[in-house]
């Protein structure tokens, strides 16, 4: 049994902490928020989208860039397995629209008391962290080189000496030493919830470069007046689509909403993850209000019901197309007198109000802020985590893991924190660690006992890049029999199918290949 020590009491912290007590280790959780898990209460509009129905492979398409770094994880803990362990903790689920997982009782609250039972048996201490307790490993007895080092290239040497993590210092003073220790506090967004970004100090303390953090899944500013006179009007089964320098990069139907400052609501949000650099590229929406009528179709439909109200103003004449608070907008767009009987409406007019409706135009002048964002982009750079064991490049100390975009607010959370505890061969490998790189945690343990490693939970999204995969097989070949050696690259333990299988199975996946286009 070990002593494993976790900052944070949030939808990840609590996932870690029940999967290391199921393990039989010893955990206690620092929470310095009066209440643990509040962010929960929040997602999905206080409903939580739990995860997304959906395959494995499914959810890597909606990983922005860098897949790859997802693979071990999803494979040990897919969206079906946060479904079962829901459902084994009480909680009855349902899927709607685009298969999105809520609780059947539309309530944030069940889930965050789910999670409450799964790590009751932890011990939850009020309290925050302050600073990491680090100690310096003994220096490693360096080998003498085979051949004489090339004066013109000289072998680097690591910056500083090797640390370890043995604990934490708590906001209280007091000292809080472990095993293992994992630290769950999330990004900077809704700091109101405890996400105050203080992993981000203990990251760097850590000796981590971190990318400056934005927000992601936010809100959208536009300077449009249209969006503050429509304030309040919520649309449904409408397509958005963002152009970034008038190439389409995002398009999705859904739900979205007009506000005082621009526009919000779930396609929004998805929408503003495949931003980029706002200063170098310009971006705008356009919504398709009658996504289910061809622009024809769309046509007839405004003839008959501009025959229907021959003797009405043009604005009366879209009472039937559109609602209340978007019929005055319309027509100031449309550019017609707004006098005009529905009967005098030209054939050119009635063309231009097809193009209006089905391509609504908004420009995206900035993010929201960062306070009100649902996830943070930017943290512990990627470049300092090997994907394969996910640990930090930095050294010994802890084990690091990725959030990805897509398939479900809590299940970002919560997907790597339980993957390497339940995955089978991944469990069994020892790893040090130094910190962590998004919402998600994960542990790693050898024989039922931890190393002396520290685990980071920072937020994470990965930026803009279109990709497209192809998943092929990889399959273990034999090793040299008569030199006992691993062959030459190329061939493998794990080489790459002449064929890709037309379904890949996750569950035994160790190596997968991603193809950029």
């Amino acid at each position: 049994m070990a002593k494993v020590l976790i900052v944070g009491a949030g939808a990840a912290g609590l996932m870690a902490a029940g999967a290391a007590v199921r393990q039989g280790h010893q955990v206690t959780v620092l929470e310095h928020m009066d209440k643990p898990a509040q962010k929960i209460l929040v997602t999905g509009k206080g409903r939580c989208n739990v995860t997304n129905d959906c395959t494995a492979e499914e959810f890597l398409h909606h990983v922005r860039t860098n897949p790859r770094f997802l693979f071990s994880s999803l494979g040990a803990f897919p969206p079906a397995k946060t479904m079962e362990l829901f459902e084994s903790l009480g909680v009855e689920l349902k899927v709607e629209r685009g298969r999105r997982v809520f609780p059947v009782s539309d309530k944030a609250e069940e889930i965050r008391q789910a999670l409450l039972r799964y790590a009751q048996d932890a011990e939850l201490v009020h309290d925050g962290a302050r600073k990491l307790l680090l100690e310096e490993l003994p220096p490693e007895a360096e080998e003498a080189p085979a051949v004489p080092e090339n004066p013109r290239h000289p072998k680097k040497k690591k910056a500083g000496p090797a640390l370890r993590c043995i604990g934490v210092r708590g906001t209280s003073g007091r000292e809080y030493r472990a095993d293992a220790v994992l630290v769950a506090t999330g990004g900077v967004s809704y700091p109101t919830t405890g996400s105050t970004g203080d992993g981000y100090r203990l990251a760097r303390q850590a000796g981590h470069t971190l990318v400056e953090p934005v927000p992601s899944l936010v809100s959208l500013v536009s300077h449009d007046p249209d969006c503050k006179k429509m304030m309040g009007l919520a649309l449904k089964n409408v397509t958005l689509t963002l152009f970034e320098d008038g190439k389409a990069i995002f398009d999705e139907q859904g739900e979205m909403l007009f506000t005082h400052f621009g526009i919000s609501g779930p396609l929004t949000l998805s929408a503003s993850s495949h931003l980029g650099d706002m200063k170098k590229h310009k971006y705008h929406a356009e919504i398709d209000l009658k996504p289910a009528l061809s622009e024809e179709q769309l046509y007839d439909r405004i003839t008959r019901d501009f025959a229907l109200l021959a003797n009405h103003a043009a604005q009366g004449a879209l009472v039937k197309l559109l609602p209340s608070s978007m019929q005055p907008v319309m027509v100031e767009r449309w550019g017609i007198d707004p006098a005009t009987k529905a009967n005098q409406i030209t054939r050119e007019q009635k063309r231009e109000l097809v193009q209006l409706i089905k391509h609504w135009r908004v420009s995206i002048d900035a993010r929201g802020d960062l306070a009100h964002a649902v996830i943070t982009s930017g943290g512990v750079s990627v470049r300092e985590v090997d994907p394969k064991t996910m640990q930090s490049k930095k050294g010994p100390g802890a084990v690091l893991c990725r959030r990805g975009a897509g398939c479900g607010c809590l299940y970002r959370r919560l997907q790597p924190a339980d993957c390497f505890l339940h995955g089978s061969e991944l469990c069994q490998s020892p790893v040090t660690v130094r910190c962590n790189h998004t919402i998600g945690n994960s542990l790693r343990s050898r024989s039922g006992y931890f190393q002396r490693k520290i685990y980071f939970d920072l937020a994470f999204v990965a930026p803009c890049g279109a990709l497209q995969t192809h998943f092929h097989r990889l399959e273990p070949k034999p090793t040299n029999a008569a030199t006992g050696k691993p062959p030459s690259p190329g061939h493998g333990p794990f080489c790459e199918k002449n064929k890709p299988e037309k379904s890949a199975d996750f569950s035994g996946l160790h190596l997968i290949k991603l193809k950029f286009r």
